[in-house]
């Protein structure tokens, strides 16, 4: 986790550094040179919230917030959670959490 929100309500994980030039002055988190039928790689970058509908505005600041830290965030691509079903026993009671 690079980055929680002062409010606790979004975050921004990296499965490693922005270490790999992706192009341009930014770079993508882990080895991106691992074929696709291989192990994953170290990489990935993720945009978490709380909400499953998030505000465009939360997005862009977290998105701002990650090119700000180094990572090329134009590899990241919406994932879409209108419509997904999941009763209140089910949803998790903390999706982040916050060193003490």
């Amino acid at each position: 986790m690079v980055y929680v929100s002062p409010d606790g309500q979004a975050a921004i994980v990296s499965g490693g550094a922005p270490r790999t030039p992706s192009g341009g002055a930014k770079c993508v988190a882990g080895n991106q040179d691992v074929a696709a039928d291989e192990l994953p790689s170290d990489g990935g970058l993720w945009l978490l919230t709380r909400e499953q509908v998030p505000a465009q505005s939360l997005v862009e600041g977290l998105r701002a917030k990650a090119e700000a830290l180094g990572f090329d965030t134009s590899i990241l691509r919406p994932v879409p959670q209108q419509g997904c079903q999941h009763s209140q026993a089910q949803a998790p009671r903390r999706l982040l959490r916050r060193a003490a």
